[in-house]
């Protein structure tokens, strides 16, 4: 039997004969028991996509443009309810930002109104009603009905720098990202955010709201496409703000209006230096104070360094953000408003 071009062509789009060289695949070799980790957590990876309705006429044309993408995401099964057949998507706030100024303290725009779509992995899409999303922490909890297979793993919630870790994401076409990192031993830039933790490289601008799992499935937090790092919130500070989420339907924390570092990130000379001068190895180095904030009012005062939160001594930002979310939620759990004050015992 003869076949003729067409048919060579239908056998390349087969996915069996598909080339290995697309534009989400990292040339990478892992192990058997690397592949089975990374297999069974692709089932949690999704894309996710905003769109607005947006009426632009062109004048000279009279065109009507409706349902302009303004962003593409990848996102986390993070929760499933069989009672409601119903899943929990972690993403990036970010999906739904219409302005994204370089400095991350600047003010965002963002748009709560517009349509997500969630891309599943059986080539289903699903609309996402949006349940919060926290423009501190730049996330976003979306819910769907469960219309196909997916599952959840578990949250790590130590990482450790310098250990290996792989980031997953998916692409616009749905095509598995998977690349290996390592946990990066730095503080954020001054126009990132203070809690944001980083690995080494970058990842592409759709790996947002992507994951990053250890070697045993675990994950480590989710991704956002910054530069010259790729940065990630920990797990640590995803179950806390769904745990105020469950409760009281949104995410409540203090704002001391402070831009921080961490004393045990700086070199070894320099941390030799503050052990020698004045007894300080480990807290937060203050680099700057908003103007009027509750810090300047209770005395602190930049290249302060804060050593303790509600009497428990501070080693990294991560540990004060989940403070800070504690006090929050006790705060409000108190029938107290979300702009109302509440008390922050800060020592440096």
């Amino acid at each position: 039997m003869l076949f003729g071009d067409g048919f060579v062509a239908c056998q390349a789009e087969l996915p069996t004969l598909m080339s290995s060289c697309t534009s989400a695949c990292i040339k990478e070799s892992y192990n058997l028991k690397q592949k089975e980790i990374l297999l069974n957590a692709a089932k949690s990876i999704l894309s996710l996509s905003a769109n607005l309705e947006w009426k632009e006429y062109i004048s000279y044309l009279c065109m009507h443009v409706d349902g302009i993408e303004i962003n593409r995401c990848s996102g986390l099964v993070l929760e499933l309810d069989g009672t409601k057949n119903s899943a929990i998507i972690l993403t990036s706030a970010w999906l739904i930002c219409t302005n994204k100024p370089f400095d991350e303290w600047s003010d965002k725009k963002y748009a709560p109104e517009a349509k997500v779509t969630i891309h599943l992995l059986d080539g289903i899409t699903v609309d996402g009603e949006l349940l919060y999303f926290s423009k501190h922490y730049d996330i976003a909890f979306y819910e769907i009905l469960v219309r196909s297979h997916l599952q959840t793993l578990p949250l790590e919630l130590d990482p450790e720098y310098g250990e290996d870790l792989f980031v997953l994401a998916r692409d616009k076409n749905m095509d598995f990202i998977c690349k290996t990192v390592q946990m990066m031993y730095v503080d954020p830039c001054e126009y990132q955010h203070n809690h944001y933790m980083f690995i080494g490289g970058s990842i592409p601008k759709c790996g947002t709201g992507g994951t990053l799992v250890n070697l045993n499935g675990k994950i480590m937090g989710m991704l956002f496409d910054t530069l010259p790092l790729a940065a990630f919130i920990p797990s640590s500070l995803i179950i806390r703000c769904l745990g105020l989420l469950r409760q009281y339907g949104r995410v409540v924390r203090p704002q001391l209006g402070l831009k921080l570092a961490t004393v045990g990130l700086l070199d070894m000379a320099h941390i030799e230096l503050l052990s020698r001068r004045y007894g300080v190895t480990s807290g937060l180095i203050v680099g700057e104070v908003s103007a009027g904030c509750f810090a300047e009012r209770v005395g602190i005062r930049r290249g302060d360094v804060i050593l303790s939160c509600q009497g428990v001594r501070i080693s990294s930002v991560a540990q004060l953000e989940e403070i800070l979310l504690d006090i929050g939620e006790k705060h409000i759990g108190k029938g107290n408003g979300v702009g109302s004050e509440a008390n922050v015992e800060v020592k440096p």
